[in-house]
C-alpha cells in the first residue's frame, strides 16, 4: 500500500517490525539496529555522514530502526519501494531475509540492491567519539567509491 501524507511517500511496514521515516527521493534505505539507549548524538552523526556523500538524512533516504525481534525482508521492501542501495549497520544480512554472506565495507550486489554492510552505527558512533577513526575510514571508504561520481 502507497499513499501520499503531504509530500512524503508513506509505506506500511507489517506491524512491529520497524518504523520507517524520509521520503527516500534518491533511492537509499538506511537500515540500523535499535539499541536499548541510543544518544541522541547518533542521528546528528549519521546526518553528517550522509552529507559527505551528498544525501540528506530527511529527505533523500529511508531510515530504519530494527528491533531484535522485528523480521523484514530487505529485497521485498526494496523493490516495492524502488531502493537502489541498503546501507546496513551491524546486522547480518540474514535477518533481512538476505541468503548471501556480506564482509563489512565491502559492497554485495543482490538481484537490484547493492548492499552497502557495515559494523553497528553505535559502535562506529562510539569509537569516533572515543577520538578512534578505523571504522569510520572504512565507511568512508566504502561510501565513496559507491556514491562518488565516476
Amino acid at each position: 500500500m502507497q499513499t501520499s501524507f503531504f509530500n512524503f511517500k508513506v509505506f506500511v511496514l507489517p506491524e512491529g517490525e520497524a518504523s520507517g521515516v524520509g521520503p527516500q527521493h534518491k533511492g537509499l534505505v538506511i537500515v540500523y539496529q535499535a539499541g536499548e539507549e541510543e544518544p541522541p548524538a547518533l542521528q546528528a552523526f549519521l546526518s553528517k555522514v550522509l552529507k559527505a556523500i551528498g544525501y540528506d538524512l530527511n529527505h533523500d533516504a529511508v531510515l530504519i530502526r530494527r528491533t531484535a525481534e522485528a523480521s523484514l525482508s530487505l529485497l521485498s521492501l526494496a523493490q516495492e519501494q524502488h531502493f537502489s542501495h541498503a546501507l546496513i549497520f551491524g546486522i547480518d544480512l540474514s535477518l533481512l531475509g538476505i541468503t548471501h554472506s556480506a564482509t563489512p565495507y565491502i559492497p554485495l550486489q543482490v538481484d537490484e540492491l547493492m548492499c552497502l554492510p557495515a559494523d553497528d552505527l553505535l559502535d562506529i558512533f562510539n569509537e569516533r567519539m572515543a577520538g578512534g577513526k578505523q571504522r569510520s575510514v572504512k565507511l568512508w571508504n566504502m561510501l565513496k567509491s559507491v556514491f562518488s561520481p565516476t
